[in-house]
């Protein structure tokens, strides 16, 4: 293993033993020696790097056992073996530079990354997750996962542990609905998109990799998005294609679930006059306040829709016909109750309702 043939003689050739040895392992196996030479050692093993005749190094296992020990106790002779484990040397190394390339990997990666073990206990935790759910990189290793990452469905329900239970067993990953939550640290919470999957070895899942991200402002982004696409700007209701919407729906319970709605439509009277006579500006104040006031005079699940201009539109969800006429009258009172004064002219105005079961 050292390069040399069995009748050579290595130490007149190549020096002594100890000469050979690699600076970094010399005073360590100097020491294991002494100790093993007074006695104190009843075997030794000990792993050391050793100059081939060539040149590189090897590196080599020694085990051995004192067998034969004089009159002081010192010892006179060992026996042993020397193995060469230079590739399993090799081996180990190219594994903990591997394994520090996928730290250095995981510790860059933007989104929050989590591995855990098939107990469930964090074994990495990079950076971008400590930074998302309040931890310390390094705080959460050792820790069972549903301690450290609380997600949370819609219905604001607890999942982690039964998601992580589910993983496990039916060794197959999930991808989390987009109105997952996290709670933070702090117990702060945060929209995030989430991803379970299991490392599956020889059939048998051995550990889970969690990846998240904060989705929050995408989120935030999306309903302000979904908002102005539904709903009227200057009044906040919804708009026409979201009344359209509301009204295939409700056609559609009419049928099997047997419920019957109402659908309102409403023109407001003298409108025309408020808005040639004090200005557009002043118009847009009478629909604001014509807005509120069919709101407020409706009941909670029924829905409030401006269609455009001074066109207005309910629908009266699981009404008939008497309930929602009494509704309406309502609403007509409640408009022309209104008053509006601008630059000095006192203005009203009123609606009239067409009514039209669904």
């Amino acid at each position: 293993m050292r390069g040399y043939h069995p009748q050579e003689d290595v130490e007149r050739l190549a020096g002594p033993w100890l000469d050979r040895l690699h600076p970094g392992d010399r005073p360590r196996i100097l020491d294991m020696i002494q100790r093993q030479d007074s006695g104190e050692l009843q075997a030794n093993a000990f792993e050391y790097r050793e100059r081939h005749r060539d040149g590189h190094w090897i590196w080599i296992l020694s085990r051995g056992r004192p067998v034969e020990s004089m009159e002081d106790g010192r010892v006179a002779r060992i026996i042993g073996t020397d193995t060469d484990i230079s590739a399993l040397k090799a081996a180990e190394q190219a594994l903990a530079e591997e394994k520090e390339r996928l730290l250095v990997t995981l510790r860059s990666v933007a989104e929050g990354l989590v591995s855990v073990d098939g107990a469930g206990t964090i074994i990495n935790f990079n950076a971008a997750a400590g930074s998302i759910i309040g931890w310390a990189a390094d705080e959460p290793i050792g820790r069972p996962i549903a301690d450290v990452l609380d997600m949370r469905s819609g219905a604001d329900l607890p999942m982690t542990q039964a998601l992580v239970e589910q993983a496990f067993s039916l060794q197959a990953g999930a991808t989390l609905s987009d109105d997952t939550v996290l709670v933070r640290r702090d117990g702060s919470r945060c929209r995030a998109h989430c991803s379970i999957s299991p490392i599956v070895i020889r059939s048998s899942a051995v550990g889970l990799v969690i990846v998240f991200r904060d989705t929050t402002q995408e989120h935030e982004f999306r309903e302000r998005l979904h908002h102005a696409a539904t709903h009227d700007p200057l009044t906040h209701l919804p708009n026409r294609a979201a009344f359209n919407e509301a009204i295939e729906r409700a056609v559609a319970t009419t049928g099997p679930e047997k419920r019957s709605h109402v659908l309102c439509l409403i023109d407001l009277d003298g409108f025309k006059v408020v808005n040639d006579g004090a200005g557009h500006a002043a118009g847009d104040e009478v629909l604001r306040a014509v807005a509120i006031c069919l709101a407020r005079n409706c009941r909670a699940g029924d829905m409030v829709a401006r269609l455009g201009g001074d066109e207005f539109a309910l629908i009266l969800v699981d009404t008939d016909a008497v309930s929602a006429e009494r509704i309406c009258d309502r609403i007509t009172e409640a408009v022309s109750a209104l008053e509006f004064i601008f630059d000095g002219k006192r203005y009203r105005i009123g609606a009239s309702i067409g009514l039209k079961a669904i």
